[in-house]
């Protein structure tokens, strides 16, 4: 299964590991790469914004710190929405309250 992973912080990057050790093809975004620093050797690949992160992913996850940044990432330009594949899966473990992500779904219908 192929998984896009975004938000390689605090939360994210131990679940990131997770996934990535559990032998799934990922790719990783985050705004700072060196986040992403100890996951890079154990296979996934580094992607430049969500939107490369999401193409031909089945699942994507994302662990972001605000509200702001959910909806950027999910609508923003070069954003999730912009790349998802039908039926695929946005999966956001975000630190943000629940009409920040009804706003970003209702970005994808």
């Amino acid at each position: 299964m192929k998984i896009g992973l975004m938000g390689i912080g605090n939360m994210g990057r131990f679940m990131a590991g997770h996934l990535i050790d559990g032998g799934h093809e990922a790719s990783v975004c985050d705004h700072v790469q060196a986040a992403a620093s100890e996951l890079l050797p154990r296979g996934p690949t580094w992607a430049a914004d969500p939107a490369a992160s999401t193409v031909g992913s089945e699942i994507v996850c994302t662990w972001l710190p605000m509200p702001e940044e959910v909806e950027e990432v999910a609508v923003g330009p070069r954003g999730i929405i912009d790349a998802a594949s039908p039926g695929s899966i946005l999966c956001d473990v975000s630190t943000t309250a629940p009409p920040t992500r009804y706003d970003a779904a209702a970005g994808g219908q």
